[in-house]
């Protein structure tokens, strides 16, 4: 069976290589701000963008890290191995849990937590735990009391 450290480092490799894919596809755009900066003389301000941007990579990651390290815990802990995905997001965010609704920002496809739970389900095989994102329609009484910006 796989370690923690190993489950981390496996599920972090994972989750950088997504982001490097998205960070792939802005990439030109940052080309180009980087040249205009420069045409500018911007240079400082785009320095100052990249250490902001370095600080947010690694703050991200100490918090994946603590996300997949708490699954872990709870997975192992549990005495229920019946456990769901609703039980551990009650558990590491009751914030966003109301009742036993959980937040539908945890079932939406880029949700890190959904993908951190289907990874360790697919190491644990229990294929058959794993929770597919969710697409919410909003209705429309949800816009009740809603005014919309004039213009």
């Amino acid at each position: 069976m796989l370690t923690c450290p190993d489950i981390i480092d496996k599920l972090l490799l994972a989750l950088q290589e997504q982001q490097q894919q998205q960070q792939s596809m802005i990439s030109e755009e940052e080309e180009k701000v980087e040249t205009e900066g420069r045409q500018d003389g911007n240079i400082h301000n785009r320095r100052h963008d990249e250490e902001l941007y370095r600080l947010c990579r690694e703050a991200t990651e100490a918090c994946l890290r603590e996300v997949i390290s708490h699954l872990h815990n709870f997975i192992q802990d549990s005495e229920d191995c019946d456990v769901k995905y609703e039980d551990w997001i009650k558990d590491v965010h009751p914030e966003n849990v109301d009742g036993s609704r959980v937040d539908h920002r945890f079932y939406v496809k880029d949700s890190e937590h959904l993908s951190i739970w289907n990874a360790f389900m697919e190491k644990l095989n229990r294929e058959s735990k794993m929770v597919s994102p969710r697409t919410i329609l909003m209705r429309q009484d949800s816009f009740q009391g809603y005014s919309s910006p004039r213009q």
